[in-house]
């Protein structure tokens, strides 16, 4: 609702005409608000297909199940390639041990 000053119209009978905040302390919640949430400014272009938290959450929930599964097949690879160089050092060691015993 839009009010010039002619008028005189109180949207809430609870809210009074005027506060004083002259004993007001400045940032006395910043720090439980840091706490508990995270802040994002979205780009104007990414406000527009991600309109509300839930779906900027699920968004980044998915891009996060992504890379856990690539750092996961990233490490079995890694582990296989590991696996594969001791059977082939084991290999050549049985290879070595049977012609040096002939």
């Amino acid at each position: 609702m839009i009010m010039n000053q002619n008028q005189n119209v109180s949207a809430d009978e609870d809210m009074l005409e005027e506060y004083d905040f002259s004993k007001g302390l400045r940032g006395k919640y910043v720090g439980r608000f840091k706490e508990g949430c995270n802040v994002v400014l979205l780009e104007p272009d990414v406000a527009e297909i991600f309109t509300d938290a839930e779906s900027v959450n699920n968004a980044l929930r998915n891009i996060a199940h992504i890379i856990r599964n690539q750092i996961q097949r990233n490490n079995r690879s890694v582990q296989q390639t590991g696996l594969d160089e001791r059977r082939r050092i084991m290999a050549q060691q049985a290879e070595q041990m049977k012609t040096h015993y002939r």
